[in-house]
């Protein structure tokens, strides 16, 4: 059973026909804008994770493991060589276009169990036009495992297990949810298929439909998914994949000179439905116009034909993207309308008030509120109000932050357990969606951290972050903290690569160059580029950034917490604006002290915690801490009456208690003597950002799963 436990992940290789040229919209390589490539990504979605998924399972009991994976691998021919034991691998399928199905077969030879060759080949082991089920796959595996089987026996004389084991037929059930035909609904239908549904007969979204009609067919979509998983008496997911299609940072400005220029030579109709339809649509697809001259004549510039046929492949392959998260998470996705990315303004604005002003000046809470309003009218009530009725976890795959936004009365990066990556460039994405990783931590190694620093000797905010750390270490007499300096990008790098740990804490100066060039850390004279640091550095899976700008609001996706994902970590909490320093070293400072103690803090009955939930409690705590300041700074709470009801909240929110903001607001109305209405009243005018909200979580928080259990 050894080979079906152990050996059984099913290895998925699929070879990407590259050029290290990139599109101009969203940073796809330009050789995966071949059809083949996106159709083989979906091909994905069929796909089993391990070779006992083929056989009838008799455990009705049986749970996927914290160690339980799908490797999949997006990479070119070149880097083939470097999946770690490819040519060792007992199941593996290997996807490729038809032009690279000669490389694939003369590769054959190097492994040591021949790979299961999948393409548009008639001489392909799995000819791709005959996917189309999960079912598919098994014929070809059950070969190669008896195939595997007689090899083993040869030289062990081991029983075989294939001849016990009985294989699932290919049985379907009929959902009644029909196809769309559209990318919006394309993720949740291959999840009903995945599950050995059978869809109804398609029918077409109608070109040109609104806003709200592409609301309710996704809802609709969602909803047929959950009623797949209910008939098989299947746990419902708490977490929704919520997305929005990307662009370069720079094309959210609509008076970016790009506009003009690929423009130049279009038609008056042209260039509406370019930038209006294609482009800038702040719904989903299509645009409706009144066109009165003669159609053949319409749409035949070269131009417009190649940015409108490139828009379209990037949207499939973003599509792909979202269907690998969905498909390793088994949680549905919403797509959200265009428009949320189109109010980069507001975000230049909010992030020139925050410098200039501080995120307590009537005017940056004025902008903020003005921000919230489009975003949450973008959105529409429909979907604020399912999103938050069905859902508590939200995983964010979009270019604009939105951990702000109100989907009730407080903001979501509190109400929900959230994280984001971008959906900017397109090879990140697609890389970050198919190498979805796990990593397993002990609680006590959450006792290590690393601090690289990196100030002028006379700048006054060297010590401070030490200093705070200092006066919790009291509470942390097993904390091994190590606090290196360093001068150069070089001594930086030596740093990270001698450092084992799994926890960074970056202290030191950060900033931007806007929305069309990258984010950097000031490391000595050096502005070091961490997006440099793949390949070069060793990044540990939690990064904590006390630095401002790390995560900028209005600079590009090149950001500094970007760049340490990319390059290896998992869960990076960035900064979307400038941070008082005082201010950040008590944050960082509590949460060191919080990855230190709070096993202690949670039920017995939890065994694991993921990082996600983990910060999501931390930044509840934080906020509170934050309000509780707010109503002491204007003498509304009488000094040190406040400590016990502080460590009362506390605790009611490590107890996971749905209704800790409730709590939160009782006590500051017992606190204040206030009204609960004065109370929400103070809040909205003087607290609607706080100093928590300059900090967001990105990456993969969720992956990183820590045991309680040493």
């Amino acid at each position: 059973m050894e080979l079906l436990q152990e050996h059984g992940a099913i290895l998925k290789v699929v070879i990407m026909p590259t050029t290290g040229e990139q599109t101009i919209i969203q940073g796809f390589d330009t050789g995966l804008l071949n059809p083949e490539i996106s159709n083989i990504l979906f091909l994905l979605a069929k796909t089993p994770k391990e070779i006992s998924e083929i056989f009838v399972n008799e455990n009705d009991n049986f749970q996927p493991t914290l160690s339980g994976l799908n490797p999949i691998f997006l990479i070119s021919k070149e880097n083939l060589e470097k999946i770690p034991d490819i040519y060792q691998t007992p199941f593996c399928l290997i996807f490729c276009a038809k032009e690279d199905f000669s490389y694939v077969c003369a590769l054959k030879k190097h492994f040591a169990i021949p790979p299961i060759i999948c393409c548009n080949s008639k001489r392909a082991d799995l000819p791709l036009n005959k996917i189309n089920s999960i079912y598919s796959f098994d014929k070809v595996l059950f070969s190669r495992l008896k195939f595997i089987e007689d090899k083993i026996r040869k030289n062990h004389s081991e029983k075989k297990i294939s001849t016990k084991l009985k294989r699932r037929g290919a049985l379907f059930n009929k959902s009644p949810w029909r196809s769309t035909l559209n990318n919006s609904t394309l993720p949740n239908e291959l999840l009903i298929e995945s599950l050995g549904y059978m869809l109804s007969p398609p029918k077409r979204i109608k070109d040109g439909s609104s806003k709200r009609e592409f609301i309710e067919i996704i809802l609709h979509s969602v909803d047929a998914y959950t009623e797949c998983l209910k008939e098989l008496d299947i746990p419902l997911p708490t977490e929704v994949l919520l997305f929005a299609p990307g662009m370069h940072s720079f094309l959210y400005d609509k008076n970016n000179d790009f506009y003009e220029l690929i423009t130049e030579n279009l038609s008056t109709i042209e260039k509406k439905f370019l930038i209006d339809g294609v482009l800038r649509n702040p719904g989903y697809s299509g645009i409706r116009l009144d066109i009165n001259s003669d159609r053949k004549e319409l749409f035949k510039s070269p131009a417009f034909r190649y940015l409108t046929s490139l828009r379209r492949a990037e949207m499939r392959l973003t599509t792909a993207a979202i269907t690998l998260f969905s498909i390793n998470k088994k949680i549905p996705a919403i797509r959200l309308p265009n428009a949320i990315n189109h109010y980069s303004n507001y975000l230049k604005n909010l992030e020139d008030l925050a410098t200039s002003s501080g995120i307590n000046s009537e005017a940056f809470i004025t902008k903020s509120k003005a921000f919230n309003t489009v975003i949450r009218r973008a959105l529409g009530c429909k979907l604020r109000t399912y999103i938050s009725k069905n859902y508590s976890d939200l995983s964010f795959v979009c270019d604009v932050p939105l951990d702000w936004i109100r989907f009730n009365n407080i903001p979501i990066m509190f109400s929900h357990e959230i994280s984001r990556i971008n959906a900017t460039p397109g090879n990140v994405l697609l890389q970050s969606a198919s190498a979805f990783p796990r990593v397993l931590v002990k609680a006590s190694e959450l006792r290590k951290v690393l601090v690289i620093r990196s100030f002028e000797p006379d700048d006054h905010l060297k010590f401070i972050l030490e200093n705070a750390i200092e006066i919790f270490k009291k509470q942390m007499p097993d904390l091994d903290c190590e606090i290196i300096d360093v001068r150069s990008k070089a001594e930086f790098i030596d740093a990270l690569n001698q450092y084992q740990g799994h926890i960074l804490v970056m202290d030191c100066h950060g900033n931007h160059d806007g929305n069309g060039s990258h984010g950097w850390l000031i490391i000595g004279e050096d502005k070091v580029d961490t997006w440099s640091l793949r390949k070069i550095a060793r990044i540990p899976p939690i990064v904590i950034l006390s630095a401002c700008l790390t995560s900028a609001l209005s600079g590009s996706h090149a950001s500094v917490a970007n760049g340490f994902v990319i390059s290896g970590a998992l869960s990076v909490i960035g900064t979307l604006l400038p941070v008082n320093a005082i201010d950040s070293a008590v944050f960082v400072s509590r949460l060191i002290y919080r990855f230190y103690e709070f096993p202690s803090t949670l039920s017995t009955n939890f065994t694991h915690v993921n990082v996600r939930l983990f910060l999501s409690v931390f930044l509840r705590m934080s906020y509170a801490s934050d309000l509780i300041r707010g109503f002491l700074s204007e003498d509304l709470i009488s000094n040190n009456s406040w400590k016990k009801d502080a460590v009362d909240i506390n605790m009611y929110i490590n107890m996971l208690h749905h209704d800790w903001y409730d709590y939160v607001i009782n006590k500051l109305t017992m606190l204040t003597g206030l009204t609960k209405k004065d109370v929400l009243d103070f809040i909205d005018r003087k607290l609607f950002i706080t100093e928590t909200m300059c900090y967001s979580q990105i990456g993969f928080p969720d992956a990183i799963t820590i045991s309680l259990k040493d």
